[in-house]
């Protein structure tokens, strides 16, 4: 319940995924974590009501997991489909509806 903090967290976390090359020591997903923490940023941000931030770390969240999906010859994973359709969510509240529509297709 309390975002902020929990986001002040997840923003650590981030630092330490980038400054290791897109991963947490000790995980195998190397180069997921970035993206994941991301997404989890936009889903704070969200529930936060702060659509610009959370917005923002959508838009990372998708553009880093679809690169990593690329990595591996594929146009999506599931993160980045969740990220997208997260993405989606929050331009749906933000009252883009637009741009919505487009992420659930």
């Amino acid at each position: 319940r309390d975002c902020p903090a929990a986001a002040d967290q997840v923003r650590r976390l981030l630092v330490i995924a980038e400054a290791n090359g897109g991963g947490l020591p000790g995980t195998s997903h190397v180069a997921d974590a970035t993206g994941v923490l991301h997404a989890e940023l936009a889903e704070l941000h969200m529930r936060a009501k702060d659509f610009t931030a959370a917005r923002l770390h959508a838009d990372r969240a998708v553009e880093t997991l679809r690169a990593r999906a690329a990595e591996g010859g594929h146009t999506d994973s599931p993160s980045s489909i969740r990220a997208v359709g997260t993405r989606a969510f929050i331009a749906a509240r933000g009252g883009d509806l637009a741009t919505a529509a487009d992420g659930y297709r």
